[in-house]
């Protein structure tokens, strides 16, 4: 383990549920849900600066409780948030300058699933975000993957509803490889799919079963400078490698374990790998920022 970060700013992290690895600005920022902020730190796990989402709802500003968060490479942040159906779009301060309606993109495409309003609203809320090394940003709902260019044109939607390959029910998160594959967890269907960037499916595995293949909750997913996939599994309290060939999939190791020491996790919900190849990894009940260098 590099380091470990358990506050910022005389504050301990409350239940942080996503992290970004921002290679351009070499900074970790993670989304510190319980405290309604985002915190900045350095490559050493140095808070730099932190700033409070807020979201509007029926007309009434509150803080928000950010849940993924993404930065492209010009400094713009992405935030999901548990309170609001849009992704915000952020300076890299922190203020406000737009926002992103999935909604207003998955009417159509999720119309003939369900006609409750109630439904229509859960499908097209954001699960999580990423962003891709061309500055292309993936939104992810629970059944669908919406894409939009570096300037916020939308380009199109991936997926449909199912517990097959290539269908989606409950996405939890999604990640973007530096060869545009698209990685995504599901708490409900195949448990990770792998596409290719214009959505064919590549490779799908983990059922919500035992055995190292498998998952109770997988959370989270991001894949290496080696190309080995990590795979956050919060129920299970462990992160796991494994390795694509061809149309398999190695499972290589392990590491976690519950606890509160050095190496292990309490309901790890976020995993993302920096510029130096390490893994930043997120835990939600113990309220820490674990930096693993992986031999």
């Amino acid at each position: 383990m590099i380091f470990a970060t358990s506050s910022a700013f005389n504050l301990p992290f409350r239940n942080p549920a996503g992290v970004w690895c921002d290679a351009a600005h070499r900074e970790i920022l993670v989304a510190d849900t319980g405290n309604h902020r985002v915190v900045i730190l350095d490559e050493h796990g140095i808070p730099t600066y932190q700033f409070v989402h807020q979201v509007t709802l029926e007309g009434q500003t509150q803080n928000g409780e950010p849940r993924s968060i993404a930065v492209s490479s010009k400094g713009t942040i992405y935030i999901v948030d548990n309170l609001c159906n849009t992704v915000d779009v952020c300076d890299y301060r922190g203020d406000t300058i737009g926002h992103i309606d999935p909604a207003r993109y998955l009417a159509k495409t999720a119309s003939g699933e369900t006609g409750s309003k109630a439904a229509q609203a859960m499908i097209s809320k954001p699960t999580a975000v990423a962003v891709d090394y061309l500055d292309n940003v993936y939104i992810a709902c629970p059944n669908r993957i919406l894409i939009f260019n570096s300037k916020g044109k939308f380009r199109k939607v991936m997926g449909k509803t199912g517990i097959g390959p290539g269908e989606f029910t409950a996405i939890t998160d999604i990640w973007v490889d530096t060869a545009g594959r698209i990685y995504i967890t599901d708490a409900q269907s195949l448990a990770v799919q792998i596409l290719s960037p214009d959505g064919k499916l590549l490779l799908g595995f983990g059922t919500h079963n035992a055995g190292v293949t498998n998952f109770s909750l997988p959370a989270a997913i991001c894949t290496d400078r080696r190309g080995d996939i990590w795979v956050v599994d919060t129920l299970r309290q462990v992160i796991s490698a494994f390795q694509r060939n061809g149309d398999q999939v190695v499972y290589l190791d392990s590491m976690g374990g519950f606890g509160v020491r050095p190496g292990e996790v309490a309901f790890p919900s976020a995993i993302g790998a920096d510029w130096n190849g390490r893994l930043i990894i997120v835990d939600r009940v113990g309220g820490r920022v674990q930096c693993f260098d992986w031999k």
